[in-house]
C-alpha cells in the first residue's frame, strides 16, 4: 500500500511476522498471503499453510476459508475432505451474510458430495464440537 511512504513488501513482511508472532490475527492471515504469492518473500505454500491455519484457528473466516480449500484441493497438504468440510463449514459460520459466505455454502455442497456418509456425519461431529465450545 505504502501510504505517505514508498512501498516496500520486504518491510511490510517484517512488520507482518512481528505482529503475527504476536498473536494478532490479521497479520497472521496477512502474512499467509504473502507466502502464498511470493510478497516481500520466496513463495512459500507450505509456510502459507501453517499461518492460514494458525489465523483459522484464531477464528479469521478468509483463513478457514483458504484452509478448508487446501484441504480439498490436496497440493499442499493431502486431501482430507473431514478436515476441509469442517474448516469451510466455519468459515461459513464467521463470514458475515453475502458473497463469501455464498462462496463457502457452495464449495460446502461440492465437498459433501464427494464424502462418503460416515466421512460426513464425522465433520458434522467435529463442527458440533466447535459451536459448542464458542
Amino acid at each position: 500500500l505504502g501510504r505517505g511512504v514508498d512501498q516496500n513488501d520486504k518491510e511490510a513482511h517484517k512488520w507482518y511476522t512481528l505482529s503475527a508472532e504476536g498473536g494478532y490475527p490479521p497479520a497472521q492471515l496477512a502474512l499467509a498471503n504473502n507466502f502464498s504469492i511470493g510478497r516481500g518473500v520466496n513463495e512459500d505454500n507450505f509456510q502459507a499453510f501453517e499461518w492460514y491455519l494458525i489465523a483459522a484457528e484464531n477464528r479469521v473466516a478468509k483463513a478457514q476459508f483458504h484452509v478448508g480449500s487446501l484441504y480439498v484441493l490436496g497440493e499442499v497438504v493431502g486431501q482430507n475432505l473431514i478436515e476441509a468440510y469442517y474448516w469451510i463449514s466455519l468459515s461459513f459460520l464467521n463470514f458475515e451474510e453475502g458473497t463469501e459466505q455464498n462462496r463457502a455454502l457452495i464449495l460446502l455442497e461440492y465437498i459433501g458430495k464427494m464424502m462418503t456418509g460416515d466421512e460426513l456425519m464425522n465433520a458434522k461431529k467435529k463442527i458440533d464440537k466447535y459451536t459448542v465450545g464458542q
